[in-house]
């Protein structure tokens, strides 16, 4: 906005609107020997929040890569991110997969 449009009032963005899109990414890198389980962990975590989310996993040498993408198709929303008690929570979570069964 110009100096003489602020004078009169006027805004060169007049009608136009703005939307603006937060995405957050989690990659969580397992030893591959724990994927399964981690991966399973991961899909009920989501599901325990309500969230549609398809957890990915990429192979990457010895060690699996996951990450979060919401399904657009399934009902059901992102969870409100704070992201020091998310991945607290997930810490939580990938700890339990991968603790040996006693």
């Amino acid at each position: 906005m110009g100096f003489l449009d602020r004078l009169k009032g006027q805004s060169v963005n007049a009608g136009v609107t703005r939307t603006t899109t937060v995405k957050q990414h989690f990659n969580i890198k397992v030893p591959a020997e724990h994927a399964t389980a981690v991966q399973g962990a991961l899909e009920r975590w989501a599901q325990s929040k309500g969230w549609a989310a398809v957890v990915n996993a990429e192979r990457e040498g010895d060690f699996v890569k996951f990450s979060f993408d919401h399904d657009q198709s399934s009902p059901g929303k992102p969870p409100k991110i704070d992201t020091d008690a998310m991945t607290e929570e997930l810490q939580r979570v990938i700890q339990g997969a991968v603790k040996p069964a006693s």
